[in-house]
């Protein structure tokens, strides 16, 4: 690994592993649809996808069934699957044809990545996307997929599991965490399974970022999210902290609002390989971290312009911080030079920084989400189209409260303009 990670790190993007993970169990497509002849819901072996089964059979038609399937693996000579060209041939066509054939509805469940009659459940918050990947939870996504496959409407479908409460640590626990970090600069919980393994020397040689990494399993449904980044880097406060629950990443440190974005900015790029093929944690955490620094650095400017957006691009299977994209920031020192300011007026900047990027972001979404379905006259259509491409933009430079605040109303003058109202 550290000769591909020196070249990387030594680079902008992100790094990649140069050893492959391995591979996923491969579905086997013939059994599934055997199993599905006689079950609603037929778990296949290596599936990793957690779901409230009751809930789904109470809140679903006798036309509907379910296939968890595991994570497909990277698309790559050697894999389960060459290419998407090869998985669609082995596995969406004749899936799609057995549930025609039959007049079914077929939620499908790979990996993390869920899909039914052509659209794709994605998340539409962050915290949906939190829960999604550090639970493995989709009992809400599938029955969104099920009621739409059943009625084709996008409204109306049964709840599933509430979100889970984001809690603070107790002492004790992080008392024991910041020990194990103390000690070793990447802490693996032998639960977890497979370790993450990231070059922490080189990143700090090439860099000049310390990092502490803590790997974490994936939670158990239902259990409150433990936030332990923010203390963990009150304890560190020279490093970024990196706190991974299953295939989630909280990253905390000096530079907290382009962190995050950056963090976001890593999952929308990388969104396929995260749900459906299986994400490599590693890589994900390189991303974070050196695209915050390049922003930190004072990079900005060199970012190509976007294209002139679309109106008919497809958008219904893209998540909303794929649509959002990256942050933005206009100055400021890299991570390495970063240090904290006042903590408790830090803490609330953050706190109010966190809930005003929310709103904007859910507000964002929506207005996306419109504009792909918008049949109102050319004029209007890009006029809502200009308004979310503005928000997006100023989203990504935002770095404050007030700041987000404004993303929001201009979003939400979208909204207006194709809901008729200006």
């Amino acid at each position: 690994m550290a000769g591909v990670m020196l070249a990387l790190l030594c680079a902008a993007a992100g790094p990649a592993s140069a050893a492959e993970p391995p591979l996923p169990p491969k579905l086997d497509v013939q059994a599934a649809m055997k199993a599905l002849e006689s079950q609603q819901i037929y778990r296949a072996p290596g599936a990793v996808a957690e779901l409230d089964e009751d809930l789904v059979r109470a809140g679903v038609s006798a036309r509907t069934r379910v296939l968890v399937a595991p994570f497909t693996g990277r698309y790559r000579e050697g894999g389960n699957y060459a290419d998407g060209g090869l998985h669609t041939e082995q596995v969406y066509s004749p899936l799609k044809d057995w549930a025609a054939e039959r007049d079914l509805v077929l939620v499908t469940v790979e990996g993390l990545d869920v899909g039914s009659s052509g659209i794709s459940a994605t998340p539409s918050t962050v915290d949906e996307l939190r829960t999604r990947l550090a639970y493995r939870e989709v009992t809400e996504p599938v029955l969104a997929a099920a009621h739409y496959g059943e009625t084709r409407q996008k409204e109306g479908a049964p709840p599933g599991r509430p979100v889970p409460p984001v809690l603070a640590p107790d002492p004790g626990s992080l008392d024991a965490l910041v020990a194990r970090l103390r000690e070793n600069p990447v802490y693996n919980d032998p639960a977890r399974g497979v370790p993450i393994d990231f070059p922490v020397d080189l990143l700090r040689d090439k860099r000049g970022i310390g990092i502490r990494i803590a790997a974490l399993p994936a939670l158990t449904p239902g259990a409150p999210y433990v936030d332990y980044a923010p203390a963990l880097a009150a304890a560190f406060p020279e490093d970024v902290v990196v706190v991974s629950h299953g295939d989630w990443i909280d990253a905390a440190g000096g530079g907290q609002p382009h962190l995050v974005s950056a963090r976001d900015y890593a999952y929308g790029r990388f969104e396929n390989a995260t749900f459906q093929q299986g994400a490599d944690i590693s890589d994900r955490i390189g991303t974070i971290v050196l695209r915050a620094d390049d922003l930190l650095g004072n990079k900005a400017f060199s970012r190509p312009q976007p294209a002139p957006f679309d109106p008919a691009r497809t958008m219904s299977t893209l998540a909303p911080w794929v649509l959002l994209g990256s942050a933005l920031v206009l100055g400021g020192g890299s991570l390495a030079r970063w240090r904290r300011g006042q903590a408790n007026r830090a803490e609330a900047e953050r706190q109010a920084l966190r809930s005003a990027s929310g709103a904007a972001f859910a507000e964002i979404a929506a207005l996306g989400g419109l504009v792909a379905a918008a049949r109102k006259g050319t004029d209007i259509l890009a006029a809502a189209a200009e308004r979310h491409a503005t928000a997006s933009t100023m989203y990504e430079q935002a770095t404050t409260a007030d700041g987000m605040r404004a993303v929001t109303e201009i979003a939400a003058e979208g909204r207006a303009m194709l809901a008729g109202r200006s």
